[in-house]
């Protein structure tokens, strides 16, 4: 029986981690008002340039190849930040997520349909520091469970499973800008562990899988208006390791990732934007999550 559902979570940690960073520039989207300027030196607070983020997350998962099962799922979530600037050179963000998630599938070796259910959370944290300018290093680490449920179309009755995950990391990144042109670029390193627990009915009781990731991204962002900022990127992720769960198909070893954010802001502390990723030459699995989310600044 495959662990269907933290694929999901699995992979949407793995996006997240690696454009965290970049994005956390990224939102910059104006010059700064009179009354915002300050004076060169230390900053007067040690927490300021604080924000607030909200988003709401739309996540679909096929499977094109691979055993025990082929899959389609589908997730709708919402995700809660809060971002600071540290001092003069550290910044912070911690974030909330939760989502409900819904699958059917076929499983290959029988065949039966299979179809099931489940809800996530999860909390996700950065911390960094910019030694330089244009330069920023940090790292990255977040946890997040899962309560499921699945049942095969001949066998109707509802069989529960749980799910955990972790990972942690580490970035390097710079920034450099050309007026309303900014151009960035992200090396960053993930290690995940994840395990599901089946009901006692099941012919595995549990599965553990592990992972490790490097992912190099490149980002341009522009200024089309002083409210107006598009940002986009490409991505190359690589496995170094992985821990294949019982009768699962490893990851492909490379594939890439694109994304595209626009950002609008309403006022001066409050921005609007809307953001889509997705997957390429990837064999396995084809990833598409778009959002849709706010940030206020105070």
């Amino acid at each position: 029986m495959k662990k269907l559902l933290l694929v999901s979570s699995f992979a949407s940690l793995f996006c997240a981690g690696g454009t965290l960073a970049a994005d956390a520039v990224s939102e910059v989207s104006s010059l700064p008002s009179l009354a915002q300027v300050r004076p060169l030196g230390k900053s007067p607070r040690l927490f300021h340039n604080i924000r607030f983020s909200s988003e709401g997350i739309f996540t679909w998962i096929d499977q094109k190849a691979g055993q025990p099962a082929r899959l389609n799922q589908q997730g709708k979530g919402v995700r809660l930040g809060l971002s600071t600037d540290i001092g003069d050179v550290g910044f912070a963000e911690i974030s909330g997520r939760f989502s409900r998630e819904e699958w059917n599938s076929r499983v290959v070796s029988f065949p039966l349909e299979l179809n099931g259910d489940g809800q996530t959370r999860g909390f996700d944290g950065m911390i960094g520091f910019k030694p330089m300018d244009h330069l920023r290093v940090g790292v990255i680490g977040g946890v997040g469970d899962g309560d499921l449920a699945y049942s095969f179309a001949v066998a109707p009755s509802r069989n529960p499973s749980s799910s955990f995950g972790s990972y942690l990391g580490a970035f390097v990144g710079g920034s450099h800008e050309l007026g309303d042109l900014g151009l960035h670029v992200d090396l960053s390193y993930l290690n995940a562990q994840n395990k599901q627990t089946y009901a006692p009915t099941n012919s595995v009781q549990e599965a553990r899988w592990n992972a490790e990731f490097m992912a190099l991204q490149f980002g341009a962002s522009y200024n089309l208006t002083p409210k107006l900022k598009i940002a986009g990127s490409l991505a190359l992720h690589h496995v170094l390791s992985q821990t294949v769960a019982p009768a699962e198909t490893p990851l492909d070893t490379s594939w890439g990732s694109g994304q595209l954010r626009i950002g609008y802001m309403l006022t001066e502390q409050l921005e609007l934007n809307a953001k889509g990723v997705a997957w390429f030459e990837n064999s396995k699995y084809d990833y598409r999550q778009v959002s849709f989310g706010m940030s206020y600044r105070f």
